[in-house]
Parts: C-alpha cells; structure tokens; sequence
C-alpha cells in the first residue's frame, strides 16, 4: 500500500474548506476551488463585478462563440447580470486567440480578471475553451475575483473509460451528458468499452436486444462531444472477454476452445469479422486511436491455436494477432491502441511494438511506484497511457483508498516518464453500477491528468464541492469520506471491503449466510451511524447546491445501501437473539405469552429489513431509468425480487411456528429454522 495518509484522513482536514453562511458571495482568492487547479494564479485586487449588462465579445468563431455561450449561461444562472455576445475586439470579457502564446501549447491560455475587464487568451479553440471551463468555476453571484492565470495540461490525453457493455447502457442524452460534465474538468478522451454493446450492421447478431449503442447514436455524440473538445475513442474487444459474442453458433467455431470467450488468431474468420466491425465503428469516432483490448487471453493456445503456440511461442502469436488488427485498423487511419498486461508479461514482445501501437498499461491498487507497469514501456520508446481505476466494480461505492492512491502516483509517474496521457477506468462488473458514483474519482483523475506533477488530494476534496455542485460548502466531500470509511470498517471484520457480495448476504437465508454476516457483527453499528451521518450530510449539501443535485441522489442511494449492511448484520445477531430467548421460555408453562410476544419481535425484524430492500430496489430502478435503457434492469431487480422472498418466506415460516406454539407445538430448533449461533 501507497504511504500516503488513505482519503479517510485526508478528507478529515479538508472539513473547513468553506466558510459561515455569511460570508460575501465574491471569493477570496485563497477560497478559489478550481478543478483542475491552475498551474500558476496571481490574486489581484478587487474583484470583477457581476451586475446589470455585461457583452463577452468573440471574433466570431465558431468555436469561441459556444465557449461564450457556456460562459454567459453561468454567469447569468449565478448571478443578476444580463450577458450579451458581441462579435470584435471590445467588450467586458473578451475571447481572444493570440499565435505568440508559445509556452500555452495547443491546449493551454492565459486569464486575465481586473474589476474593469476580463480577456481570455489561448492560441486555439481548445485553449479558449478551457479558459472559459477556468472562468466559470470563479463566478460567484455578486463578482469573480481579480486574478492573472497561466495554464496548460501536463499531459496530452486526459482520457475517462465508461464501460457500457456489461450492465448499464446509457441513452444517448446521458452520453451527451457525460461529454458535457467531463470536458468541464478539460477530459478531452471519452472511451466506451464495448464487448457486444455495439449494434453492427454488418454483425446484427452481436448486439442484446436494448442493449446496445447505435451506428447513428455514436455518430451523433462524436459530433456533440467535438464541440467540447473532447475525441471520442471506441475501445473494442478484439481478443478475449467475448463470452456473449461467441455464445452464437454462428460465431462458436471462432473461439479459441469449446465455451471460450476468446476469439482465435487461428482462423481466418476471426479477421474477416474484425474487418467488418473496425470498418462501421472506426470512421463513427474522432480519437486518433481505436482500443482492440486484448487485455487476460487466458485460454490463448489451449485450443485452435495451440499448435502455433507451441511452435511459435505465446508472445509471437500474441503479437501477429495485434499486428494484424494493426494492418485492418491504418487504412481507416486509426492507430492501435491494446492493454499492456500480455507485454508486461511477456517483456520480449515490447521492443516489436515500436511506434505502430499505443499501449494501454493498466494497474488498479495502490502501490508505492508504478515503475513495473511504466518502466518498460519508456525504456523502449513506445508511447504509452497511464490507466488507472476508480475502484468501482463490483462495489457499492468506490473504494477511495485504493482508487486515489492509484492515481495519484501512476499519473505523476506517468508524466515523469513520458506517457502521452491517462485513460482514468471504470467497470460495470456485476451490471450493478450506477455512474454518478464514479464522478469524484473520475475528477480527481482529470485533475491529476492536467496538472504538473502531484495532485493533492487534499486539495482537491476542498475544491470538489464548489467545482462540481456549485456548493459553498464542503459536505458532500464529507459524505464522500463517511461512505468511502465503509470499505475500511467491513475489512476490518472479513477479508472484503463494501463488495455487492457482502450486500446480498441475507442472515434469513442459509445458515452460510447467517455465518458470514455475523461476522459484520463488530462493525453493524459504526457503519450505521457512519452512513446516517453521510446521508445528513448528503441532504445538507442538496439544499446548498444548484447543479448535478441527482448525482447526490446516487450517494445517498449508496449510503443507504451501506447502511443496509449494518442493518442485516444487527438483525441476523438480534433474530438469533430473540430465538434462543423464546426456545429458552417455551420451558417455562407461565412465560407462554412471552414466547408469543418474542416471535412478534422477530416478525418486526424481518419485517423492518424486508421494507429496507423494497425501498432499495424501488430507488434502484429509479435511478438507473434516469440514465439508462431499461436492458439488463431486469436483472437487477430480480435479486432484489429474490432478496425479498427471502424475507418474506422466513417471516412465514416464523409465524407458522408462533402458531402452531400457540396450539400446543413446541418451537423447533435454532438450526432447523435457520437461527442458529
């Protein structure tokens, strides 16, 4: 593990981020919580005032016309001045474009606030743009405080990974939507992982029924997501991962072996449908790069392809099937990007991949250097992303402690090193995830992507709450820290952190159940009150905050969740509880109506989780409509369906039992009913 302070503590500083209710609107220059911070900003005197008609003057580009527009539409939703957009040189803010800005680079500007004028410099469109991202993060309602800023990002690609092929696929208003939120923290890499999430013409039948992206969708975010400067790359598995596509009869006798999710490099029809794919889904994207993946080939050379193996060696063959995807992706002038696990691996294979590929190199815990995952790479010249993870899968939150520890000293290391950008991941493991949870680290990573040398994370949890909620205040970066905590405290009880299998344990269940939740016995109180604390947290922030309020509907959507894990882990003590209580008065002829009133106890626990799971699921399925197609929801309310039988069925069978009692039965067992020590 990194030795840095975990985010649990660092979050704990970062509480006074915010001042009284009453304090002026106008910032102070040491209160400004910009994300990304500024690689340099000189505070000035006074502040830029905000009142009656203000003009923003463009030369007319296109370009810089929208910026404008963002700009306006802040301004005005902040605050009681009324903005026009003018075309010249003149005008209260001015967006100008100046060739001489040498040390700007191509994505770099230069802002300029005085209380009498504001201009914004850069020598593009993408460095106007970014000074407008800049500027809008200063806008209080009364004035936006005098500042000189210079900025640039420390790497070229700062890259966010939406995995929508294994659960969750988006609409296309959310795709917009994304585009939008992550180009405002100057993300100009939007990355979708496709496995069969893809709706191929010439492949029609890949794609699930609902659940996938089409030709025309793509297309259409490519273009909306130019316009906030931001390449969207198509990352699509090319090699392994592919259970679903080769599950077809049509396509089994591609797979490496019988059941197998990897696609041969043995047969020739493996490249003739590659072809088919590269050429629909290349030209509907705008990054210079198409990711094939290629990422855990586990069964690479135990089926049609072992004899080449075996001959040739794994690395060869490995490396003939990426050149050959190579060969089908340049003439749509695409370069090839692929996962750098099998290079690192097998570390002779690097020096072959020379400049015609982009590596991918990926690691997602926390370590005290990366240099294994980097080292070989920049020692061979070959360009390379930084791509670490945001800790997500498979989990109820993400687990902070892992996720920004991983992106801190990857991306340092990275630009250290020479690495030409950063692709921040996220999976959909399980098809549980709900993607507003992911918006703390991903910000973080854009963060981390665009300034020089170490993000402090510190830093950045007293910024994120103006930055991302226009809140003054700092409790959603507290709530943050509450929910993150979850993962320390359940480690400390069982060998997990807040996993979707901790959350499905159901003490009425099996007795298997019941054992590993009473593990969680230590921690079912702290981690209640941890997550009632967030989700008053959560509500403060709400009250105070005037944009993505539905993301903090997702975070207490997942305080809740967290909650329910202390909850079954005091019902399932209590419950065996109440049940050796009424085994030990059922003896006792005079205690008869007690056994009675302790099976009514017990009725109300199971009663009171039951409603907890029904309420979960019912916010469950809200949420996930908001952002997605209804394709694969079914699936997830189906656990929770069964999550609720459960419930419903001991409670049956408990006031079964209380009745027969009452008619002169005795109570069986605590291990025939489930309730056992």
């Amino acid at each position: 593990m990194i030795g840095l302070p975990l985010l649990t503590a660092a979050l704990v500083s970062a509480a006074v981020a915010s001042g009284p209710a009453h304090a002026p609107a106008v910032a102070r220059g040491a209160d400004l919580r910009i994300v990304p911070a500024p690689r340099s900003l000189t505070l000035g005197d006074g502040a830029f005032a905000l009142r009656g008609d203000l003009t923003i003057a463009t030369s007319g580009d296109r370009d810089d016309v929208f910026a404008a527009g963002l700009l306006k539409d802040e301004i005005e939703s902040a605050s009681a001045a009324r903005v026009r957009l003018a075309q010249g040189a003149s005008g209260d803010i001015v967006l100008g474009r100046d060739a001489s800005l040498a040390d700007a680079g191509d994505e770099g500007y230069r802002i300029e606030v005085k209380p009498g004028a504001i201009r914004i410099t850069a020598r593009t469109a993408a460095g106007v743009f970014y000074g407008v991202q800049t500027l809008r993060q200063m806008v209080h309602a009364d004035g936006i405080p005098a500042a000189t800023i210079a900025d640039r990002p420390a790497l070229r690609w700062r890259g966010l990974q939406d995995d929508v092929s294994r659960g969750p696929v988006p609409t296309l208003e959310t795709l917009d939507r994304r585009v939008r939120i992550a180009a405002e923290y100057k993300i100009n890499l939007y990355a979708l992982y496709f496995e069969t999430a893809f709706a191929y013409r010439s492949q029609p039948l890949i794609a699930p029924l609902g659940g996938a992206i089409t030709p025309a969708e793509l297309e259409a975010l490519t273009a909306y997501a130019a316009k906030y400067h931001v390449a969207v790359m198509a990352e699509q598995q090319s090699l392994g991962h592919l259970q679903k596509l080769l599950a077809w009869e049509r396509y089994k006798p591609l797979a490496e072996t019988d059941g197998s999710g990897t696609l041969s490099p043995a047969n020739a029809g493996t490249y003739a449908m590659l072809d088919s794919m590269y050429r629909e889904i290349a030209p509907a994207t705008s990054a210079p790069f198409v990711h094939v993946g290629g990422d855990e080939p586990a069964d690479l050379g135990m089926g049609q392809s072992r004899a080449t193996v075996q001959s040739a060696g794994l690395a060869p063959t490995y490396f003939k099937h990426i050149r050959r995807l190579h060969d089908l992706l340049a003439p749509l002038g695409k370069r090839t990007m692929v996962w750098g696990d099998v290079a690192i691996k097998n570390p002779e294979l690097i020096p072959r991949l020379g400049k015609d590929f982009v590596v991918a190199t990926w690691e997602y815990l926390a370590h005290d250097t990366y240099a294994p995952w980097i080292t070989p790479f920049a020692n061979a010249k070959v360009e390379f992303l930084v791509c670490p993870g945001v800790n997500n899968w498979n989990r109820l939150f993400p687990n902070l402690d892992q996720a920004i520890p991983d992106i801190r000293v990857f991306t340092r290391e990275g630009q250290q090193t020479g690495a030409i950008g950063q692709l921040d991941c996220s999976w959909a493991d399980n098809g549980d995830a709900l993607f507003g949870l992911v918006w703390y680290p991903a910000l973080y990573g854009a963060a981390a992507a665009w300034q020089d040398g170490d993000c402090d994370p510190e830093r950045f949890a007293r910024a994120f709450d103006w930055a991302f909620f226009r809140n003054p205040g700092d409790e959603a970066a507290q709530a943050v820290r509450r929910m993150n905590a979850a993962h320390a405290l359940i480690s400390q009880a069982r060998p997990s952190d807040a996993t979707l299998e901790v959350f499905w344990l159901n003490p009425a269940r099996s007795n298997l159940d019941r054992q590993l939740t009473a593990m969680l016995d230590p921690v079912g109180v702290p981690l209640r009150a941890g997550e009632e604390e967030a989700f008053e947290l959560i509500a403060r922030a709400r009250q105070r905050s005037t944009r993505n309020a539905d993301v903090l509907d997702t975070y207490a959507f997942a305080a809740r969740r967290l909650h329910a894990i202390g909850e079954r882990a005091i019902a399932g003590k209590r419950l065996r509880e109440l049940y050796g209580q009424a085994l030990a008065a059922q003896d006792v002829k005079e205690r008869s109506n007690q056994v009675v009133a302790l099976v009514g106890q017990i009725l109300d626990v199971l009663a009171q989780c039951r409603q907890t799971s029904a309420e979960l699921k019912t916010e469950h399925e809200r949420l996930w409509l908001a952002d997605n197609r209804p394709y694969w929801l079914a699936n997830i309310s189906a656990e929770y369906e069964q999550d609720l039988n459960v419930w419903v069925n001991k409670s049956d069978e408990l006031r079964a039992y209380g009745l027969m009692f009452r008619n002169g039965r005795r109570l069986p067992p605590a291990e025939q009913v489930g309730l056992g020590p």
